[in-house]
């Protein structure tokens, strides 16, 4: 049973990822020992072609008639019938061509007044990523899953109630892309509008491993973000972006100096369901300067109140950029900076550390005093709990780089450690224990700081992102720094 529940979770996800049909094809056929039989053409037709997060976010025309092309080859190769119902969705597919819409074919294609996204342009393509606790059972991930979808429906057609009391229900199944990618900050879909070539689109609009590590990062270490203001450089996707949101920061900017990646951000934000409505982000006008948030609030105390901007940033320009002065001066300065693959030039490194010791000095202008030592605690209580106190509260950038080039990486290393304003430690990669298959590195769940609570010290957990050996392949080559100002010269006596 266990093999089963494997086999076909790793199929789910190889379909919402787009991956390749062969690698999908794989999957089906281990549901059956092999040969693509009546339960593998089963799970492709209704587990993957007729899922919720298929309606909600179809899948190119192209891509799902070579899937389905493709089954139909392999279950005659492998000796087996052709179920009828899938040999008819192929022909339906072919005989729609390459104009059709819809998840497969003009049959299926979503209907007039659809709630589902718009199908992707040419070249571009949605892809789903889950997430869960990397011990988990696969049927425990997918229960689970189905749970937040089923809670993010009925809040949907209670808000829809309450927005529209006269109109009729939307119909069984015809629910936005919002429903489909619920999650928080221990399970989840993410779903990304993505480049599928790079010549289309800025770099920033494709998905890069180093940009999944920090969102696991993220979501693995959620009480060093819960409540606090944080900055994202080069944000992308957006993928991180909308980690930082399920894991209650209070505010989050996320920035890139591209204004057509800016614009796909906006976009993957609203795909995940994140509140977002117009409103002022700073910069100058137009739509790379201006941005989205979520509310206004930025207390600790009310997480749920995140506000969440988008911006143009170019790294040249000084924190806070001309004109925003004020307008920052009001809010919560950035306290936790992340940025994902920002080391591709060495070029970039003389503009890039300038920029990251402006946005850490001014959150330590804003840093709360240090509180005395608690009335009847001891030296080792205080002790112990120093480095989860510093890794909570001191504002500190986190970067995670593939490393692609090592005289890049080296050269970015010789800069930070001969400015004698910053500090810099490796966190990862850590030791990984023996056997281990993409589960937790030694160091990285409990034993950091902040409280309990979902995703907190204690908790236990790693997040991972579900059977995407694209990241596996590169984990062992991407490392992750945390950089801080260093502490002030103690005065001459």
């Amino acid at each position: 049973m266990r093999c089963t529940e494997d086999a076909l979770w790793r199929a789910l996800c190889a379909f919402r990822q787009r991956a390749p049909p062969q690698e999908l094809l794989a999957a089906l056929r281990a549901l059956e020992g092999g040969g693509l039989g009546p339960a593998g053409q089963a799970a492709l037709l209704h587990t993957c072609l007729g899922s919720a997060a298929a309606a909600a976010l179809p899948h190119d025309a192209e891509y799902v008639r070579r899937v389905l092309r493709a089954a139909v080859l392999a279950a005659e190769q492998d000796g087996q019938e052709v179920c009828d119902e899938l040999a008819e969705r192929l022909a339906a597919s072919l005989l729609a061509g390459s104009t059709a819409a819809g998840c497969c074919d003009g049959e299926h294609a979503p209907t007039a007044g659809s709630l589902a996204a718009p199908h992707p342009a040419p070249g571009w393509a949605y892809k789903l990523y889950s997430y869960a606790p990397a011990a988990e059972a696969p049927a425990a991930v997918m229960r689970r899953l189905q749970e937040l979808q089923q809670q993010a429906a009925e809040r949907w057609r209670r808000r829809q109630h309450e927005q529209h009391p006269g109109q009729p229900p939307p119909p069984a199944g015809g629910l936005p892309p919002e429903v489909a990618t619920a999650g928080d900050a221990k399970h989840g879909l993410l779903a990304l509008h993505l480049s599928l070539n790079l010549l289309e689109g800025g770099t920033g609009c494709r998905e890069w491993e180093a940009g999944f590590y920090l969102a696991e990062w993220v979501l693995s270490h959620q009480q060093l973000v819960t409540g606090r203001c944080c900055l994202e450089l080069g944000c992308g996707s957006g993928m991180v972006g909308v980690a930082l949101h399920r894991c209650g920061a209070a505010r989050v900017i996320l920035t890139d100096g591209n204004l057509e990646t800016v614009a796909n951000c906006r976009r993957n934000l609203a795909l995940n369901g994140l509140p977002v409505q117009q409103g002022y982000a700073g910069g100058g006008g137009g739509d790379g300067g201006g941005g989205y948030s979520a509310g206004s609030g930025c207390s600790k105390q009310q997480p749920q109140q995140a506000s969440l901007e988008c911006r143009l940033l170019a790294w040249e320009d000084s924190w806070p950029a001309r004109g925003q002065e004020q307008h920052l001066q009001q809010q919560q300065q950035p306290t936790v900076v992340l940025g994902a693959d920002l080391l591709y030039d060495p070029v970039v490194i003389p503009v890039l550390l300038p920029l990251l010791k402006q946005v850490l000095a001014a959150a330590a202008t804003q840093q709360p005093p240090q509180q005395g030592q608690a009335v009847g605690s001891s030296q080792q209580e205080q002790a112990a709990g120093s480095m989860e106190r510093l890794l909570a509260e001191e504002p500190a950038v986190y970067l995670a780089t593939h490393v692609r080039n090592e005289a890049t990486q080296q050269q970015f290393l010789s800069a930070v450690q001969a400015d004698p304003a910053l500090c810099i430690q490796q966190l990862a990669p850590e030791p990984r224990s023996a056997g281990s298959s993409g589960g937790a590195e030694e160091g990285c769940s409990a034993d950091d700081s902040g409280g309990g609570g979902n995703g907190g010290a204690g908790s236990g957990w790693v997040v991972r992102f579900q059977h995407l050996p694209q990241l596996e392949d590169a984990r062992s080559r991407i490392i992750l720094h945390r950089l801080s100002l260093a502490p002030p010269a103690a005065p001459n006596v």
